[in-house]
Protein backbone atom coordinates (compact mmCIF):
# COMPACT_ATOMS: atom_id res chain seq x y z
CA UNK A 1 0.00 0.00 0.00
CA UNK A 2 2.82 2.22 0.67
CA UNK A 3 3.80 2.02 -2.38
CA UNK A 4 0.39 3.11 -4.12
CA UNK A 5 0.23 5.99 -1.87
CA UNK A 6 3.51 7.35 -3.17
CA UNK A 7 2.93 6.60 -6.75
CA UNK A 8 -0.51 8.44 -6.25
CA UNK A 9 1.24 11.11 -4.56
CA UNK A 10 3.83 11.53 -7.25
CA UNK A 11 1.21 11.62 -9.97
CA UNK A 12 -0.92 13.98 -8.04
CA UNK A 13 1.73 16.52 -7.87
CA UNK A 14 2.53 16.37 -11.20
CA UNK A 15 -0.94 16.93 -12.11
CA UNK A 16 -1.00 20.30 -10.17
CA UNK A 17 1.81 21.14 -11.71
CA UNK A 18 0.44 20.44 -14.86
CA UNK A 19 -2.67 22.47 -14.14
CA UNK A 20 -0.48 25.46 -12.84
CA UNK A 21 0.82 25.81 -16.46
CA UNK A 22 4.39 24.68 -14.93
CA UNK A 23 4.56 26.87 -12.44
CA UNK A 24 3.08 25.66 -9.59
CA UNK A 25 4.66 26.50 -5.78
CA UNK A 26 5.46 23.84 -4.32
CA UNK A 27 2.45 24.38 -1.54
CA UNK A 28 0.00 24.17 -4.25
CA UNK A 29 1.55 21.14 -5.23
CA UNK A 30 1.84 19.59 -1.80
CA UNK A 31 -2.10 20.63 -1.30
CA UNK A 32 -3.46 19.46 -4.54
CA UNK A 33 -1.83 16.26 -4.02
CA UNK A 34 -3.02 15.87 -0.58
CA UNK A 35 -6.60 16.74 -2.15
CA UNK A 36 -6.19 14.05 -4.66
CA UNK A 37 -5.11 11.75 -2.05
CA UNK A 38 -7.79 12.19 -0.28
CA UNK A 39 -10.62 12.12 -2.54
CA UNK A 40 -9.05 8.99 -3.85
CA UNK A 41 -9.69 7.65 -0.56
CA UNK A 42 -12.87 8.71 0.70
CA UNK A 43 -14.87 10.01 -2.86
CA UNK A 44 -17.46 11.20 -0.66
CA UNK A 45 -15.47 13.78 0.97
CA UNK A 46 -16.18 17.82 0.12
CA UNK A 47 -15.05 20.86 1.49
CA UNK A 48 -11.37 19.92 1.54
CA UNK A 49 -9.42 22.47 3.52
CA UNK A 50 -5.99 23.13 4.69
CA UNK A 51 -4.17 25.54 7.31
CA UNK A 52 -1.04 26.13 8.56
CA UNK A 53 0.45 24.15 5.32
CA UNK A 54 4.50 25.08 5.89
CA UNK A 55 7.42 23.32 5.26
CA UNK A 56 9.70 22.07 8.00
CA UNK A 57 13.81 22.21 7.57
CA UNK A 58 14.90 19.13 8.21
CA UNK A 59 14.34 15.99 5.79
CA UNK A 60 18.00 16.16 3.93
CA UNK A 61 16.45 14.71 0.86
CA UNK A 62 12.98 13.94 1.36
CA UNK A 63 10.47 16.79 2.34
CA UNK A 64 8.60 17.15 5.26
CA UNK A 65 5.36 19.09 5.93
CA UNK A 66 3.42 19.97 8.47
CA UNK A 67 -0.23 21.08 8.05
CA UNK A 68 -3.70 20.62 9.44
CA UNK A 69 -6.39 19.01 7.10
CA UNK A 70 -10.30 19.16 7.46
CA UNK A 71 -13.41 17.50 5.35
CA UNK A 72 -16.67 16.72 5.12
CA UNK A 73 -17.70 12.78 4.53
Amino acid sequence: MGSDLKMSAETAANQADARAGGTATSVDQVVAGLEALIIDAIPTAHDIGFTGVERAAGGLSRENWSLDATWVD
